[in-house]
């Protein structure tokens, strides 16, 4: 499953790692979010990104990587908002958020690229 997500999403992958033609370095970060039993996904796809196998690492982070930061989320503010309120906290302008979603209209995949656009962020979805 992994690696079929990976192959269909290859075109998304490729363009998140080039922002305007130039490689993605230094202050930018590839922000991963997911829903469900295929957030690890998202998890793994931020370590390809922070750790490959070959080549320059790139600052990702996976914002279902932290069941404490979600659970206690999701418990005080809402699972609406369990991704939005992780980039006010840590999304800097310039950053790519990507999603991949099923359905493409989970609220808190919405919420998050309201709050991606807000801070400047580059938001990137694909529908699986």
């Amino acid at each position: 499953m992994r690696r079929s997500t990976l192959q269909v999403n290859a075109d998304l992958l490729n363009r998140a790692r080039y922002r305007d033609g130039t490689p993605l370095s230094g202050g930018w970060a590839l922000v991963h979010l997911r829903n469900g039993g295929s957030c690890t996904d998202s998890t793994t796809l931020a370590g390809l990104f922070a750790r490959p196998p070959i080549g320059k690492p790139l600052p990702a982070w996976s914002l279902t990587a932290d069941q404490a930061i979600v659970t206690a989320l999701g418990n005080d503010v809402g699972f609406e908002l369990v991704f939005a309120r992780q980039l006010i906290a840590r999304a800097q302008p310039g950053d790519i958020a990507i999603a991949m979603s099923t359905s493409g209209n989970s609220p808190n995949l919405l919420a998050a690229f309201a709050e991606a656009r807000h801070a400047a962020c580059t938001p990137s979805v694909r529908r699986l």
